[in-house]
């Protein structure tokens, strides 16, 4: 795997000791309520997203993958409260995920 390995403990104590690990595995211990909602109209190809927080979210994307064709949206604010219908443009061509993805990381890189 390509993950970054992560370290425990404290070598400098007495009898201390540095465990270094890969992967990192959490069991939750309460409930979080996610401030996106999201909900899919496959038939439509409609997106429908809500910000059931207090506060605006923003720099959102959307990535619509069907196989190996895929489309993208980005949007920069949605206000707390608010919703926001999204039409994936059957006008727009699908491309393929990789040549998508050359064009699609610019965007992403800069946040």
């Amino acid at each position: 795997m390509g993950a970054n390995p992560l370290a425990f403990g404290d070598a400098t104590q007495p009898g201390g000791k540095v465990v270094h690990e890969k992967l990192l595995f959490c069991r939750g211990l309460d409930h979080f309520q996610a401030p996106l909602q999201t909900v899919l109209n496959a038939g439509q190809e409609q997106h429908s997203l809500r910000d059931t927080g207090q506060a605006p979210l923003t720099d959102l994307f959307v990535l619509w993958v069907r196989q190996d064709r895929a489309k993208f949206n980005y949007y920069p604010s949605l206000d707390a409260g608010a919703g926001q219908g999204i039409v994936l443009e059957p006008k727009l061509q699908l491309r393929t995920v990789s040549e998508g993805a050359k064009q699609w990381s610019g965007q992403v890189e800069r946040f």
